[in-house]
């Protein structure tokens, strides 16, 4: 069951990977850099604890990843959404 579950989640990434094969990366760039200078700092100085370090990378990257969709596939909704 879980080896199903893994594969139809692969299947859905390979095509996911192939449907935005063709977007420019120059959009998402951006947000990690910016994310990037947030995060780094915040983390040394919560490096005393641990848990509030590990929080706030945690939801760095989380929100790293959902403004990458946002960003490929918002495009994509509002261009299908006009025709």
């Amino acid at each position: 069951v879980v080896y199903g579950y893994k594969g139809l989640l692969l299947l859905l990434g390979i095509f996911l990977a192939y449907e935005t094969k063709s977007v420019s990366t120059e959009k998402i760039n951006d947000h990690r850099a910016v994310l990037c200078l947030i995060t780094a700092p915040v983390t040394m100085i919560l490096s005393s604890q641990q848990d509030a370090s590990f929080a706030f990378a945690s939801l760095a990257i989380v929100f790293s990843a959902y403004i990458t969709l946002v960003v490929l596939f918002v495009p994509k909704v509002t261009d299908t959404l006009k025709t």
